[in-house]
């Protein structure tokens, strides 16, 4: 507050994107701050504090990861509650791009999170993969030069994939934000998951934008989400 004293407030869990320095996860997590939310952003195995010598992790490596960082975020809910400056009736879940998914998959393991919020993701990771340009092409590269079949790669997708899950979304309190000219998560992504979800209509917001130039678009949506959720603290 003006004073500089802690305040009680709402928490959100940030869950970055793909980028090696988490510019956009590190971006969302100070606009919520900003807007008066408790903000935290999780950094995922391999990536920040967490980044072995080594660095990225091997193909075979990845999925155990993204494994271990869906662990994780449903952890990170019960970590937040406990701190004595969060509201723990609010605790909100956010994700971008590959945080997206994690958040995605998260939420359809855990009820736990009282509103969550997909950005730029959504289901059908075999199918971006195989279709997907940019960050999907260099990990689809990546995946044929390891030598493995294509079953395997479906194998492996399939631990953590949020179509799975999707049915045990809480429809009511889930938001999925999609680029309409998104060529690395295509529509179809997102449609998949809110169609398997059973999202109504208000809860997909359709951005014009593309994968990148909707990143320069979220900003202004962290901010309403923060919005929403201080809103409904006030309300009740």
């Amino acid at each position: 507050n003006r004073l500089g004293e802690p305040i009680i407030a709402p928490a959100i869990v940030v869950v970055h994107e793909s980028g090696s320095n988490m510019e956009v996860g590190r971006l969302i997590a100070k606009t919520f701050r900003a807007q008066g939310l408790h903000a935290f952003m999780i950094q995922l195995p391999f990536y920040g504090e967490r980044r072995p010598q080594g660095g990225r992790p091997s193909l075979e490596h990845l999925f155990s990861a993204m494994k271990q960082g869906i662990c994780d975020v449903r952890r990170a809910r019960d970590a937040v509650a406990a701190l004595p400056i969060v509201d723990s009736t609010s605790i909100n879940l956010q994700g971008t791009s590959l945080g997206g998914f994690v958040t995605a998959t998260t939420a359809g393991l855990d009820i736990a999170y009282d509103h969550i919020f997909i950005f730029l993701a959504g289901g059908d990771l075999h199918k971006v993969v195989s279709d997907g340009k940019r960050d999907a092409a260099k990990f689809r590269e990546e995946f044929e030069r390891s030598g493995l079949s294509d079953s395997e790669l479906k194998r492996m997708l399939y631990a953590i994939e949020p179509l799975r899950l999707a049915h045990r979304i809480p429809a009511d309190r889930t938001w999925v934000y999609s680029g309409i000219y998104d060529d690395v998560v295509p529509p179809r992504s997102s449609e998949a998951l809110v169609t398997a979800a059973q999202l109504d209509d208000s809860h997909h917001v359709r951005l014009h934008a593309n994968h990148y130039s909707g990143i320069l678009m979220l900003p202004a949506v962290v901010k309403q989400v923060a919005e929403s959720i201080l809103a409904e603290r006030r309300n009740h």
